[in-house]
């Protein structure tokens, strides 16, 4: 019963993505649901392969290629989010996509489980939002972006984060793995909830 409920946990756990889909695509960021879909899609498949032991395992291809998707995959799904944050131009953003893919696929494969490959992409999105946020406040002179935004949802957001980030370098044990890691497959679905901007109200007029 501990081995089925571990499993069911941190495959059923991918789920709370779902919300964060479907946001992405009623918001039009089609790139970032796609990333989003199959974040969920390789997560669920990867700890339905992993955490069932020989009990209750299903493997959809080799574990190798479903662990580097899960990781690679969760790293995507970080970077297109504070991609959409910054509000660049379209022709930016698919460079800076591209870009990103390709840095986090060679990130991944050298060493998936460090704490630097998730901060790397996040201190990198973190740069190009200041740029971004800065060069708007000075060409308008106005607080940029909105000020609900700004108080409400991007600080509850970088909280999930934070919380997400703990949880995964600082809190997870072999004995609470499937516990602690559930909260992280939830967690971050939730902040992006939070963290993905509303065209209607944070779009920037160049």
């Amino acid at each position: 019963m501990s081995i089925l409920l571990a499993s069911l946990l941190l495959t059923l756990s991918n789920l709370l993505f779902l919300p964060s889909i479907y946001m992405a695509i009623r918001r039009r960021y089609y790139t970032e649901g796609v990333i989003y879909f199959f974040t969920m899609f390789f997560s669920s498949f990867y700890h339905a392969c992993d955490s069932g032991e020989d009990e209750y395992s299903f493997c959809l291809v080799k574990i190798g290629v479903l662990q580097f998707c899960d990781f690679y995959c969760g790293l995507l799904s970080i970077w297109v989010t504070l991609i959409a944050m910054a509000h660049i131009r379209p022709q930016f953003v698919s460079l800076l996509h591209m870009l990103g893919a390709i840095l986090l696929a060679f990130g991944t494969e050298l060493n998936k489980q460090s704490l630097w490959v998730f901060l790397a992409p996040t201190l990198s999105g973190i740069c190009v939002i200041s740029t971004s946020w800065g060069i708007r406040c000075s060409k308008t002179r106005k607080v940029f972006p909105s000020r609900v935004y700004l108080a409400v949802f991007m600080p509850l957001g970088l909280s999930l984060v934070a919380l997400g980030l703990a949880c995964y370098a600082f809190l997870q044990t072999k004995q609470n793995y499937y516990i602690v890691h559930s909260v992280w497959h939830m967690v971050m679905a939730l902040s992006i909830l939070c963290l993905l901007p509303s065209r209607k109200s944070f779009i920037p007029k160049w």
